[in-house]
Formats: structure tokens, C-alpha cells, sequence
């Protein structure tokens, strides 16, 4: 019977370095390195001299500990070793993923050796088994915000920020005081290595319209699913109010209406120029504005039908008693003119309904939502565009 063949060695050579697991005799020079970094790796890691040792003493499958070797030693040093990198939390199955931390050693930090033997770590990690590599699919990097030497290094390498992680290590910081420490969240796929620098995956934009009566709050409902969402809120009363403000145009209803029609271009122009998308508030009309609607959307990059349409559903009556005791309370801003006695508007405004250019999601606003109704909602425009 032949024998299987040798699974090949996790090893990589570079220009300047190679990278392997942590062998017997590595433990000395291990500490050594340590030793000479503490002062500057004692910022944002834990310092544990006996690291390899214990990678010895404990091998696992959801782990491998690598060590970054120059292939040419500054004879000063007094160790080889560039730096290292463990390979954390390994999951196979449907996820074939695991989480990298790392630690750049002196004299060798600063000169892009350490950077080239981290690529070939990820190469090792991607690589199919039967190249002698992990078969992973996706590796993620967690760095503090103030890191910006290590993020850079990932930015380097091709990996993209994916978010951030509040109180995510129990780790200490610059004055040696222990706590729940943020961290940013970067990460790079197989599909994209090797990876162009600075890569920028294309986002998903998340966009919603919120629409309904004056006084139906829309404006507090778009506030706050904005904030939910993570994306600009996009209001054309405030647009209008801050350029009424910076120019001077206060009551006039020929002044107001320029501004108005001003600042809904302005919506139009702001989303577009919004990576991420954002929610856009104002009063939208069925018979008069699905077209200018529609052509907005587009002019900003994003299809009608694909844009959620937040329906503010409230009886007119109700918006309307809303909206006039707001302006009694002087919380009405004056460019807006006059809020009391605007029977034919209401009349017209009283028949309103959704525009229906895309889904429409109506919610109750006669109530204050909870926490679990604005989760929902944000959910569900998050869902139409998945």
C-alpha cells in the first residue's frame, strides 16, 4: 500500500524574509525579540515573552503561529526574527475564515520587512491545501483606532476597513491601565488576493425616502433612521432653514420658494455625492412629483424601484393640528411664512399618499416608536437592496 503523500510544509521565502511555524529552538530567540520591543509593543498588545513556548505547548487546528525570519540578520541584534504572526480562530465548513494578530520585533520594525512577511503569511493562509496553505476563504485584522501604523500596514497590503468594534479587546493601553478596548475591523478575501493597495471594496449604498404630511414627523422619524442605518440624514427643511440663515431670507414667499426649490435640488446633489447613501426627507405628492422624484433618484445613482419609501402615516387631521401648534410654539423657522389658515393646502395635502416609485413602508406615527420599531424598519430598507 502506498503510503500518503507528505502534506507540504507551511513555509514561504521572500525577497528579504521567510515565514514558518514556531519550531523547537525558537523559544530563546523568541524572548530575546520580545525583550527589545516592549517598550513599543506594550501600546496595544499584551507582551508575553513565553508567546512561542506556548505555541509549542499548545499546537491547535484553530491556530497556527508563524515567525517572520530575516534572511539576512543585523549581526547587533542578537535574534533573526522580523516579527509575528498567529493565524487565530480558524473555522472551516461554510466559513473558512480566522482572525490575524501580529507583532513587529526591533531593530527590524520600520523597514517593510515585516509587511512582506505578514503577505506571505496571508499567502500561506489562502493558498489551496494542496499547495501547502490553509485554504481559507477570508482573514480579518482588529486595530485600535489610534494604531495608525498597523492599519496602514493592512491598508497596504489590500485589506479594507469593514467597521468598527466597540470594547472588542480587554487589553491595556498607552499608560498600562487595563480596559475594553474599540477596535477597527479590516478584512480581505481570497477572491481579491493578491490584493492592490489601498484597495476600496464598492459599497452598498443604503437609501430610504421618508415621506408624508407636514406635522407627521417625518423629520424626527428620518433623524433617527438615519442614525440607525449609519447614513446622512437628507432634509429639505433643513437645507432651506441654513441657507435662509446664511443669506439672510427671512418671510418672504417668493424668497422661501426659491430657497425650497433649492434645496430640493440640493437633496438630489448631496446623495449623490454620499458613498453610503442617506435617508431623504420632504413632502412628496402622487400627481405631482413622481417624475422630479424618480429623476433625482437616478440623476444620484440609484434606481426607483430599488428605493424604499417610508410612509409617515398619520390622519391629516391629526398632521395638521401637529404642524399649527408647532408654528404657535415658535418652532416653526420664519422662512417658511406663514403656517396658520393654509385651508387650500390642506385640502390638497389631505388626499396625499405614497408615491409607490419603489416598496413602500408605511409606519404608524401617532406614537413615539420604540427601540424595536426603528430596528425593524431599518432592517427592512436594509432588506431591499440585500
Amino acid at each position: 500500500m502506498t503510503p500518503p503523500a507528505a502534506r507540504p510544509a507551511l513555509e514561504r521565502r521572500g525577497a528579504r524574509v521567510r515565514v514558518a511555524p514556531v519550531q523547537p529552538g525558537d523559544e530563546a530567540p523568541y524572548r530575546h525579540a520580545v525583550e527589545l520591543s516592549r517598550a513599543r509593543m506594550q501600546e496595544w498588545n499584551p507582551v508575553d515573552p513565553e508567546g512561542a513556548a506556548a505555541a509549542l505547548a499548545h499546537p491547535g487546528r484553530d491556530r497556527h503561529a508563524f515567525l517572520v525570519h530575516a534572511l539576512h540578520p543585523d549581526p547587533d541584534a542578537g535574534h533573526d526574527l522580523v516579527g509575528s504572526v498567529n493565524v487565530n480562530s480558524v473555522v472551516l465548513g461554510r466559513l473558512r475564515g480566522a482572525t490575524l494578530g501580529y507583532n513587529a520585533f526591533d531593530p527590524y520594525a520600520g523597514h517593510g520587512l515585516f509587511a512582506e512577511g505578514l503577505r506571505l503569511v496571508v499567502d500561506l493562509a489562502f493558498a489551496p491545501t494542496t499547495q501547502g496553505g490553509l485554504g481559507l476563504h477570508r482573514l480579518e485584522a482588529n486595530v485600535q483606532p489610534r494604531n495608525v501604523r498597523s492599519a496602514a500596514v493592512l491598508r497596504r497590503l489590500g485589506f479594507t476597513r469593514e467597521g468598527f468594534s466597540p470594547g472588542y479587546l480587554w487589553i491595556a493601553g498607552p499608560t498600562g491601565h487595563e480596559s475594553w478596548r474599540d477596535h477597527d475591523r479590516y478584512a480581505v478575501l481570497a477572491s481579491e488576493w493578491p490584493a492592490a493597495a489601498y484597495l476600496q471594496r464598492r459599497r452598498r449604498p443604503v437609501v430610504a425616502l421618508v415621506n408624508g404630511l407636514p406635522g407627521s414627523g417625518k423629520t424626527t422619524l428620518g433623524r433617527a433612521l438615519a442614525d440607525e442605518l449609519g447614513v446622512p440624514f437628507l432634509g429639505k427643511d433643513l437645507l432651506k432653514e441654513g441657507m435662509a440663515d446664511g443669506l439672510g431670507e427671512h418671510g418672504t414667499a417668493a424668497g422661501s420658494a426659491r430657497l425650497g426649490a433649492t434645496a430640493s435640488e440640493l437633496l438630489w446633489s448631496l446623495l449623490a455625492a454620499s458613498p453610503g447613501g442617506g435617508v431623504v426627507e420632504s413632502v412628496h405628492l402622487p400627481g405631482r412629483d413622481e417624475a422630479y422624484v424618480a429623476a433625482g433618484l437616478r440623476r444620484a445613482g440609484h434606481d426607483p424601484a430599488d428605493v424604499p419609501e417610508v410612509w409617515c402615516d398619520l390622519p391629516p387631521e391629526v398632521a395638521r393640528e401637529r404642524f399649527e401648534a408647532r408654528a404657535r410654539r415658535g418652532r416653526r423657522h420664519p422662512v417658511h411664512g406663514p403656517q396658520q389658515g393654509l385651508d387650500a393646502q390642506w385640502e390638497r395635502w389631505s388626499t396625499a399618499a405614497p408615491l409607490g416609485l419603489g416598496p413602500v413602508l408605511p409606519v404608524a406615527t401617532g406614537e413615539r416608536l420604540t427601540p424595536a420599531d426603528l430596528a425593524r424598519l431599518a432592517l427592512a430598507v436594509r432588506a431591499v437592496r440585500a
